[in-house]
C-alpha cells in the first residue's frame, strides 16, 4: 500500500506501538505526487517486497479491523456521547 499521511492511514501502514507485524507499505506527505510516485515504482518493481508488505497489511487489518471492532468502536462512540449529553454536556 502507498498513502498520504492523513487520518488513520499511518497506523495502518506501521502499526501502534503494540504492533510487531512489520511495515505495509509506505506513508508520503500529503500533495508529494513525486514521493507518491516513487513509492508505487518502488512496490511495483519489487514483487518480493510486494508481497511480504501485502501479508503484513492483511494481517494486520484482519487482526485489528474486523467488523466487530468496528461496531464495537461506534457503539462506545455513541455510548460516551450519549452519556455526556445527558449529564449536561456541551451540544453539537
Amino acid at each position: 500500500y502507498v498513502t498520504t499521511d492523513v487520518g488513520c492511514c499511518r497506523e495502518l501502514i506501521y502499526g501502534d506501538s503494540n504492533d510487531t507485524l512489520g511495515t505495509a507499505g509506505a506513508v508520503v506527505a500529503p500533495m508529494d505526487f513525486e514521493a507518491m510516485a516513487y513509492e508505487i515504482l518502488r512496490l511495483a518493481r519489487d514483487y518480493e517486497l510486494r508481497r511480504s508488505m501485502a501479508a503484513v497489511g492483511f494481517a494486520r487489518t484482519k487482526a485489528h479491523y474486523t467488523y466487530e471492532q468496528f461496531i464495537s468502536s461506534y457503539r462506545t462512540a455513541y455510548r460516551e456521547a450519549a452519556e455526556e449529553g445527558s449529564h449536561g454536556g456541551r451540544r453539537v
